[in-house]
């Protein structure tokens, strides 16, 4: 069944909206350069922290990392 106009508008409104914080473009951008890197928290944020060491740190705390992939997964960005 095909999705509904609303349907595919709301996921767009959610992409765009998971998309705005720094943190989250950063970690598209390091799953884009390096496919089938880990999604857990720990190493991405030691990742992050490496490979962009201007993004504000409180951004690259594991906890605050694990965040922001569930709401990349949440918007369909990240496979769950």
């Amino acid at each position: 069944m095909p999705r509904s106009r609303v349907d595919r508008n709301r996921i767009k409104n959610d992409q765009t909206r998971a998309t705005a914080h720094p943190a989250r473009v950063k970690i598209m951008e390091l799953i884009a350069k390096v496919p089938g890197h880990t999604l857990e928290a720990e190493p991405l944020a030691e990742a992050l922290t490496t490979t962009f060491p201007a993004l504000n740190p409180d951004y690259t705390r594991p906890p605050q990392v694990a965040y922001h992939v569930a709401r990349l997964r949440d918007a369909k960005l990240l496979p769950t």
